[in-house]
Parts: structure tokens; sequence; C-alpha cells
């Protein structure tokens, strides 16, 4: 199976600006991108995209496959009269990741800022021994709040992470890798697929990292029979993280989900996965762990479908900072499982 993975896509969708409740942008791409792959797209209340592609046969079943497209990030809460910006978090926020970085402030034109530091030159002791809180990270844009006002900053106007996407060996670095490397995995997969003998339902999801909110509205509208959630999962291959936290490793394959602290996969579906992985010689590990939660959840209970559920996890280092990063091997793994899963068609068997 093909371990070819289109940097210059992946690089598309990861710098597309789109933090949660805003990711009309995102939407657009994927529009565009996807068009000639598929049968047809719906949008919905909460800005979920779905792409569906008919069945070939009337043996397969309603498969539905989510990836969430928002990316964490900050919005502005106040414009101080010296210019600087006071913000807010949208998603699970550490302030240590936010020192000494680049930022694109969303006004009605893109604007860059930076948020700085005190020089060591001047720190005091105290400066050296407390933590970092959000309410010490403001953006510097160089502009005055009058000429902030002008280019349409105000109160909610969202703020995103300057990005890029680094080549390390077999590894590839960026912010937002968290969900966009299994978007990226999802359009690759509508790419190649070539048949599918079930209805297939490729559910785009917004409002993830605030939430688990745009899959309840996907998973309700579509009423799949099996749904399938792909994201990021922990890795814990770095020095100081003890393995029973995260025992994910990058380069050793993508990870059929079992438990998280929000959801628990379906036992038959968690088997039936290992098993297509296993007669198609695709590597991969077990994600059971009681920390994080996913879209899985919303599928399963918070939408009140009544589906089978499973989960993916792509093993990711460094999760919710400007660095995440992921192995090209795990990748391409993740793209040939969706293949695998989608060509199978004994999924139905489940039913019964």
């Amino acid at each position: 199976m093909s371990e070819e993975l289109d940097l210059n896509l992946l690089r598309e969708i990861l710098l597309t600006h789109g933090t949660s409740g805003d990711e009309k942008l995102v939407v657009e791409l994927l529009k565009g991108k996807l068009a000639p792959y598929v049968t047809s797209f719906n949008t919905d209340a909460m800005g979920n995209l779905t792409a569906y592609r008919k069945g070939t046969t009337k043996a397969g079943t309603r498969l539905m496959f989510s990836a969430h497209i928002d990316e964490i990030g900050l919005m502005v809460k106040h414009i101080e009269s010296s210019g600087f910006l006071r913000v807010l978090p949208i998603g699970g926020i550490d302030p240590r990741t936010l020192v000494c970085q680049e930022f694109i402030v969303l006004g009605s034109e893109p604007i860059r800022g930076v948020i700085g530091t005190k020089p060591i030159h001047i720190q005091k002791a105290e400066d050296k021994k407390g933590e970092t809180k959000l309410d010490d990270c403001l953006i510097d844009t160089g502009l005055t709040k009058e000429e902030l006002e002008a280019k349409g900053v105000s109160i909610g106007t969202p703020v995103v992470r300057v990005g890029h996407l680094k080549e390390l060996g077999p590894l590839l670095s960026s912010k937002s890798m968290d969900n966009r490397i299994c978007v990226f995995a999802l359009v690759s997969f509508l790419m190649q697929l070539e048949q599918c003998p079930h209805d297939l339902y490729c559910v785009f999801c917004t409002q993830e990292e605030v939430g688990l909110r745009g899959i309840r509205n996907a998973a309700a509208a579509i009423r799949p029979n099996i749904g399938i959630n792909f994201d990021v999962g922990l890795a814990g291959d770095t020095p100081g993280t003890p393995e029973h936290e995260a025992r994910l490793k990058l380069g050793e394959g993508t990870a059929i989900k079992l438990l998280d602290a929000t959801s628990f996969s379906h036992r038959g579906l968690f088997e039936k996965m290992k098993g297509i992985a296993l007669r198609n010689a695709i590597p991969f590990q077990i994600d059971a762990c009681t920390s994080g939660g996913t879209d899985a959840a919303g599928m399963q209970y918070l939408s009140l479908v009544n589906c089978i559920v499973g989960g993916v996890s792509l093993p990711l280092r460094y999760m919710h900072s400007p660095v995440e990063t992921v192995h090209r091997k795990d990748v391409a793994g993740t793209i040939n499982l969706m293949k695998a899963i989608a060509s199978d068609t004994s999924l139905k068997d489940l039913l019964t």
C-alpha cells in the first residue's frame, strides 16, 4: 500500500485558519479539493461539512468517518489603550506555549503580532518562579488601539498561531496537526478511493476543541449504522514521559482506539478493525487511556444516535503546541486503514 504523502496539500490544510466556531475557510478549501471525488456535499447549522459517496453495492451499510477541522487558538477580549491585545483561549491552551511566538490577528485583514517576554536582564527572582498565566500573554502588533479598530479588530476577533510545516527526517511538525493531519488523511483517502460498497459519509466536524459540539448535529442528521472517528492520540515516546501515561509511539503504526475518558469503542468493531489491519499488513497500536476525549463520544452518546462507534488515533507528540509532530508512516498507515475498512463488506455483519 502507498506511503507517499502530498505535502503541498498537507501544508495547505494545516495553514488554513480555522479556530473553533470559525472554520468556514477550511470548509471552503475542502469543498474545492474534494468536488471531483464525492457524490454530494452538505453543510449544517454547526458548520460541519459532510462529503457523501454513494455505495457501489446493496451489500453495504451507512458508514460514517469523521475528523474535526477546528484548531485551538485565541480570541481578543480587550484592546489596551496602548494597543496591546488581551486574549481568551479557544480550546485547551497551555500559556507556556504562547510566549515568544508569532500570531495572526484575523481582523478585516490579517495582522501580524507577537507575544514577548521580559528580558532576562531585568527579571527579578519572582519573575523566574511563577507559572505563565494567560493574563500575562499580551499580543503586540505594533499598532495603536485606533489603528487596530480601523482594521476590524474588536472583542471576539480570532487569533491563530503563525505556522510552518517542518520536515524532521521521517517526522512532520507544525501547528494544528491536531486535527488537520487526520483531515488530510481523510481527504487523501477520498481522493484515492476507487470503489466503496457502503454509503459513505465523511464528516469534517466543527467545534471539537470546545466540547465535541459539531459532531452531535452531524451524527443526528446522518444516523449512521457504523461510525469511526479519526483524531490524534498522545504519544509518550519522549524523555520525561512515563510509558504508562502515554503508550503510543511514533513510527509504530496508527492506533485503534478502545477507550478514552469520554467513550468506549464497540468491542465487535474494535476487533473487526484489528482483523482488517492484520489482513492488510497495516501496522497498528492499541489506544486505551483514561484521559482526553474525541468526537467518538459525540457520535456514541451525545447525539442520541443508535450506532456502533469506534475510533482511530494517529500518534502525535507535543499536543496543543506550535510544534505538534507526527511520523509519515503513521499518516500513510491511517490512510491505508481507512481504505481497507471502507472496502470491507463484512462490516454489515456487526449489525446482526
